[in-house]
């Protein structure tokens, strides 16, 4: 039987350190692969499926891990709220930009301009659309966390109970 060492913790910190900035230059990659296969390469969706599942797969891995283990997945503090409502707002307008910039070059031809109303009203409906979607997910990732928080909680008192 082998025997187990014990692993000095700042070892053990800096290892999990490591995996945590690899999965996030992962998650990375994975968006820039989509960026320029959508929109510079212009390839349909169907050719973004695998990269689309493996960004989806991870996002709900750390959903649910992070709530059964009741880690913090949000600050739920009033200066990060103001924070997350500046993100959403910003993505929206950078998810704006990009589909509006595309838009253009690829039908320019039937807009007057860059105030045409109809070009204007789809930078409207997409800044409004992303800001709805990126809410919902702000959203879902609260409730995730609230719910992993309670489920600490009630974990420590019984543990606590039991002592």
């Amino acid at each position: 039987m082998k025997k187990n060492k014990p692993k000095d913790e700042r070892i053990v910190q800096i290892n999990n350190q490591i995996q945590s900035e690899a999965f996030l230059l992962l998650l990375v990659l994975l968006t820039t692969s989509i960026f320029v296969k959508s929109y510079l390469l212009e390839q349909p969706v169907s050719e973004l499926l695998t990269e689309l599942l493996l960004l989806g797969i991870a996002f709900i891995y750390l959903l649910i891990r992070g709530s059964l283990i009741g880690h913090e997945l949000i600050d739920p503090s009033k200066h990060a709220k103001k924070l997350r409502v500046s993100a959403v707002i910003v993505g929206s307008v950078f998810v704006s930009a990009v589909t509006g910039v595309r838009n253009y070059s690829l039908y320019h031809e039937l807009y007057t301009g860059y105030f045409d109303p109809h070009f204007l009203a789809i930078l409207g409906i997409t800044f409004i659309s992303s800001a709805l979607f990126m809410s919902a997910l702000v959203f879902l990732v609260s409730s995730v966390n609230r719910f992993g928080q309670k489920r600490l909680e009630s974990k420590l008192e019984d543990e606590n109970e039991e002592k």
